[in-house]
């Protein structure tokens, strides 16, 4: 069927994928092969030219913030490159300190509530059954 997305082609674009179910993506992702190839290319710019090319740079960024925010419908300035989760967490308890108590789960990784809990911020932690946490116990 043509209307059918590829799975097993995005498998292949990750090399880990060859050997193992790679599902940990909470602290070191995989990455595809095409993001390591324009990482090693940028690096290698950066070699060579030190940051003479910093406007094709931040015009690639605004590019791919741009078709980023189409591809989850939103608008290019709703859209923010952090370097990991652990920072853009961080950014989110820099711009939202001091506005009130913060409501997770026991079941999130530890980066999205250790942050608020390292400034004295309330976290209610709900509890989860059989799993899952329930809309009624929010």
């Amino acid at each position: 069927m043509a209307d059918e997305f590829d799975w097993w082609g995005v498998r292949r674009d990750f090399a880990v994928t060859e050997r193992i179910a790679y599902l940990n993506s909470a602290a070191t992702g995989a990455i595809p092969r095409q993001v390591a190839d324009a990482a090693t290319g940028f690096y290698a710019d950066v070699l060579a030219s030190g940051d003479a090319h910093w406007n094709d740079w931040m015009s690639r960024r605004e590019r791919v913030r741009g078709l980023v925010a189409r591809l989850v419908n939103a608008e290019p300035e709703e859209i923010g490159f952090t370097t990991n989760t652990s920072a853009g967490m961080n950014l989110i308890v820099d711009a939202l300190e001091g506005r009130g108590e913060v409501v997770s789960c026991e079941l999130e990784f530890p980066v999205t509530t250790l942050p608020w809990m390292h400034r004295g911020v309330p976290v209610r932690l709900l509890k989860a059954r059989g799993g899952e946490i329930k809309t009624e116990d929010i």
